[in-house]
C-alpha cells in the first residue's frame, strides 16, 4: 500500500469525515491537532501497517510514528474455557504520562478513537482504568512518569477500554508452592520503554501444572452482574496466561505442563511489540528437597454440578489403606445426576484436582492433574469410585461402577449372607438419600455398599461410621429405613440416618444397663467397679457386654448393673471360658488362685429374664505399624496388679514412629486409642512421630471422679 496516497477518515460521532489526497498532497486534518500530527506522522515515516487496532501517542513512546498492535482477544466460556469475542482486543504496552489514542486501520481507512478515562476503581483487588471511546478522541494516561508495563483491552462492541497497570506476575498452579491458591510473586527487576522484566529465583517447582497471572487475579469481568457466558461471549477477560507449551503463551489458555521437579529462576520479559508480547522462561538451578508420600494429607473428594455439592463441596471418599495392586487407594459412593459435570480433588481445595475422560465400566484409568471436567454417565444413580496412586502421589487413577446401598444384618430378610437393597432417591438441597420400607425382625443390622464389607456404615443412627458397631432393633415390624449424606457445618461430608414406623412395644434396652465387676478381690474393692463394655447383639450370645479386670486370689466379687445393687449376679463361675447362667442377687464370685487379668462377657439371650458370664484369662498388649509384630501381633504387657484402686499394666522398649494402640486378648474385640490421656474403646490410633528408645510405656486403669472407669497411658523415657 502506498501510504503518501492513504486516505484518512476521523469518524466524529456518527459523521464520518473523509480526507482523501494525491500524491502531490500534504496530508492534514483540522478536528484534532494532536492525533492528527501522529497519523500524519505515521503516513508519512512510520511503518507499514495492517489491519487492525493500534494504541499510539506521547503516552506509548516519543516516537510519533511508533504504534503498538492490539491483538484479537479471547474471553470466558463454560466450564473454565475461553472463546472469541467480535471487536475485542488485548495487550501489553508500557505506558509513561502523557497522551494516547487509538487507531483502526482498515484497507486505506484509518479511524481514530480514544477519550479520556472516566472510571478508576478496584474489582476483585485489582487497580483498572476505564474510558468510552469517542470517535477522533484523545486521552491522558493515568500512570506515572516513570512508566508502567500495562493491559490494555478495547471492545468495539460497548465502545469502551480498559487500562489495567501490572504490579506484578506470578505463577501459580499445583506444580508451584501455594498450589492453585496462592501464587508465587514474579517481581519487576527492570523497565524501560525497550523493555520489562519480572523474575523469581529459587522456586521450588513439583510435577504438576501452572500458569501466570497478574495482580493475584484471574480475569475482569466487565459484565452486570454474572456473565452468562453459555448464552453469549461475555466481556469477561483474563488477566492470566497459560498454554500448550510455555512458548506459546494465549490469555486463559491450558494449564502448563511442568514435568521436571527441581529449584528454577522463572522469568517474564516484555518487548515492544503486538498483542501480548511477552516471553515466559523456567530455568533449573537446583534439585527440589525430596518429599516423602504420606496418605493422611490427602483427603480425596468428589465434586462438581453433577453431584449433590455442586462446585462448592466434596463428598468424601474414604482412605481404606495400602493395597499390592492398587497402591494407595480412597473410595466412596456419590450418587451424580445426567447433566453437569465433576472432577476428583483433594483436602477441600483446588492444589490437587484430577479430571480427563472416566468411563463406567470399573476400568481404572489414569487421570490428569488439574484436566478437563468428567462427564457423568447417561443414567443417573449412585456410583462406586475408587481414586488410587501406586507411585506415592506422581500419577493417579481412577474407577467408576454403579453402585447400591442395602441393608444387612439378621434383622434383614437376607441375614447377615445377603443385602436387601435401597433405592436411590437422588439429591435434593445437598442432600441425597436412600430409602427402604419392609418388614423387620428384632435384631442387629448395618447398611452395607455394593454387597460387599469394603464400605459398611454402623454406630449410632445420628452418626454413622465406616466400620461402625452394629445397628439393632429391639423389636420387630414394618420400619422405612432412610440413610442421608450431607455435610456438618465444617463441610465434612456426614452419613446419618431415620427409621420411621418402629414398634412402641420396646421390651428390652441394653442403654438401661451398664455391667461392671464389684468385690474386694479387685481394685476397686467393694466400692467401686471396673466397667465393662456393651458389644452389642450377637446371633449366639445375645445382647453382651465384655471386659478386662485385675484380680486378687484372695477376697471376692460380683457382676452388678449401673453401679447400683438392684441387679447383681453371683454363684460359681470357672476360668475356663464356659458360659454359667448366675443367679441374680446370688453368693458371692470366688476368684482364681492366680492373681492376674482376666477377661468377663456378661450377656443374656432373653432380654434379661436370665443372665450368663464367661471368664478366662486375659492379657493386655500394644501393637502398632512398626512394633516388632507390626498390625498381626501384639506385644504383650506386663499385669502390675492394682494399689489403691488402679490398675496397670506396663511393658519397656523401643517405641518407632508410627501409629499404634492398645489391644487386649491379641484381638480387636476391645481395643484403646485416642490419647493418652484418655484412652476410648475402639478409639483413633496414636501416633509418634520419632522413635524412642528406652521406653516404659504404662497404661492405667483408674475411676473419674462419677465413678466411672477411665483407661489413661504415660509414655516415660
Amino acid at each position: 500500500m502506498n501510504l503518501k496516497s492513504l486516505a484518512i477518515m476521523m469518524s466524529i460521532a456518527i459523521l464520518a469525515f473523509f480526507v482523501g489526497c494525491s500524491d502531490d498532497d500534504d496530508t492534514t486534518v483540522a478536528d484534532n491537532d494532536d492525533i492528527d500530527t501522529i497519523i500524519d506522522d505515521i503516513v508519512e515515516s512510520g511503518p507499514t501497517l495492517s489491519d487492525g487496532i493500534y494504541i499510539v501517542g506521547a503516552a506509548i513512546s516519543t516516537d510519533t510514528t511508533v504504534a503498538n498492535s492490539l491483538e484479537a482477544g479471547l474471553v470466558g466460556a463454560p466450564d473454565f474455557g475461553s472463546q472469541s469475542r467480535d471487536g475485542m482486543y488485548e495487550g501489553l504496552v508500557y505506558m509513561q504520562t502523557g497522551s494516547f489514542s487509538f487507531i483502526k486501520v482498515e484497507g486505506e481507512t484509518i479511524t481514530a478513537m480514544g477519550g479520556a478515562w472516566a472510571d478508576a476503581y478496584d474489582r476483585d483487588s485489582l487497580a483498572i482504568y476505564k474510558g468510552s471511546l469517542e470517535a477522533g478522541g484523545t486521552g491522558d494516561s493515568p500512570l506515572n512518569q516513570g512508566g508502567t508495563l500495562a493491559h490494555v483491552m478495547v471492545d468495539e462492541t460497548t465502545s469502551q477500554y480498559v487500562i489495567t497497570p501490572i504490579d506484578n506476575w506470578e505463577i501459580i498452579g499445583d506444580a508451584t508452592p501455594g498450589g492453585w491458591d496462592s501464587g508465587t510473586e514474579i517481581g519487576q527487576t527492570s523497565a524501560s520503554v525497550t523493555g520489562v522484566i519480572f523474575e523469581a529465583t529459587n522456586v521450588t517447582l513439583r510435577s504438576g501444572y501452572f500458569k501466570f497471572r497478574m495482580n493475584d487475579t484471574w480475569g475482569i469481568n466487565l459484565e452486570t452482574g454474572e456473565c452468562d457466558a453459555a448464552a453469549e461471549a461475555c466481556l469477561s477477560y483474563f488477566t492470566n496466561l497459560g498454554g500448550t507449551t510455555i512458548s506459546d503463551l494465549v490469555s486463559g489458555g491450558a494449564n502448563i505442563s511442568q514435568e521436571e521437579e527441581g529449584v528454577y529462576t522463572v522469568s517474564l520479559t516484555y518487548a515492544p511489540g503486538a498483542g501480548l508480547s511477552v516471553v515466559a522462561s523456567v530455568v533449573k538451578i537446583g534439585d527440589a528437597e525430596e518429599i516423602t508420600f504420606d496418605p493422611e494429607n490427602f483427603k480425596w473428594g468428589v465434586i462438581g454440578d453433577a453431584s449433590a455439592g455442586g462446585w462448592d463441596s466434596d463428598r468424601d471418599l474414604f482412605y481404606k489403606g495400602l493395597d499390592t495392586e492398587k497402591g494407595h487407594y480412597w473410595a466412596g459412593i456419590a450418587y451424580l445426576g445426567a447433566e453437569g459435570a465433576f472432577k476428583f480433588r483433594a483436602n477441600d481445595g483446588w492444589d490437587l484436582s484430577l479430571g480427563g475422560a472416566l468411563t463406567v465400566d470399573g476400568v481404572a484409568t489414569v487421570l490428569v492433574k488439574g484436566g478437563d471436567n468428567i462427564t457423568p454417565p447417561a443414567n443417573p444413580g449412585a456410583y462406586y469410585f475408587e481414586v488410587a496412586t501406586t507411585d506415592e502421589g506422581d500419577t493417579w487413577s481412577a474407577i467408576m461402577t454403579p453402585s447400591s446401598w442395602g441393608v444387612i444384618g439378621v434383622a434383614t430378610a437376607g441375614g447377615w449372607d445377603a443385602d436387601t437393597d435401597m433405592t436411590a432417591n437422588g439429591f435434593v438441597d445437598g442432600v441425597t438419600t436412600y430409602s427402604i420400607q419392609g418388614t423387620f425382625t428384632e435384631g442387629e443390622w448395618k447398611f452395607r455398599a455394593n454387597d460387599d464389607w469394603a464400605i459398611n456404615m454402623g454406630g449410632s443412627l445420628d452418626s454413622l461410621k465406616l466400620d461402625g458397631s452394629n445397628l439393632a432393633f429391639a423389636a420387630g415390624g414394618t420400619y422405612t429405613i432412610t440413610m442421608k449424606i450431607s455435610l456438618d457445618a465444617n463441610g465434612n461430608t456426614v452419613y446419618t440416618a431415620e427409621v420411621m414406623g418402629e414398634s412402641d412395644e420396646i421390651t428390652f434396652d441394653p442403654e438401661n444397663f451398664k455391667w461392671g465387676v464389684i468385690g474386694d478381690a479387685s481394685a476397686g474393692g467393694w466400692d467401686s467397679d471396673r466397667d465393662l463394655f456393651y458389644k452389642g447383639l450377637d446371633t449366639e450370645k445375645g445382647h453382651y457386654w465384655a471386659g478386662i479386670a485385675y484380680l486378687g486370689a484372695e477376697g471376692a466379687f460380683k457382676f452388678r448393673a449401673n453401679d447400683g445393687w438392684d441387679l447383681s449376679l453371683g454363684g460359681a463361675l470357672t476360668v475356663d471360658g464356659v458360659a454359667t447362667v448366675l443367679v441374680k442377687g446370688g453368693d458371692n464370685i470366688t476368684p482364681p488362685p492366680i492373681p492376674g487379668a482376666y477377661y468377663f462377657e456378661v450377656f443374656t439371650t432373653d432380654e434379661g429374664a436370665t443372665w450368663s458370664a464367661t471368664m478366662t484369662s486375659s492379657s493386655w498388649g500394644i501393637i502398632g505399624e512398626n512394633l516388632e509384630g507390626g498390625w498381626d501381633t501384639d506385644t504383650d504387657m506386663t499385669a502390675g496388679g492394682f494399689a489403691d484402686g488402679v490398675t496397670t499394666y506396663s511393658v519397656e522398649g523401643v517405641l518407632p514412629a508410627g501409629p499404634w494402640k492398645f489391644r487386649a486378648n491379641d484381638d480387636w474385640a476391645i481395643n484403646m486409642g485416642g490419647s493418652l490421656d484418655s484412652l476410648v474403646l475402639n478409639g483413633d490410633n496414636m501416633e509418634l512421630e520419632a522413635a524412642v528408645a528406652l521406653t516404659t510405656i504404662t497404661m492405667k486403669i483408674s475411676l473419674d471422679a462419677n465413678g466411672n472407669t477411665i483407661y489413661t497411658a504415660e509414655v516415660n523415657y
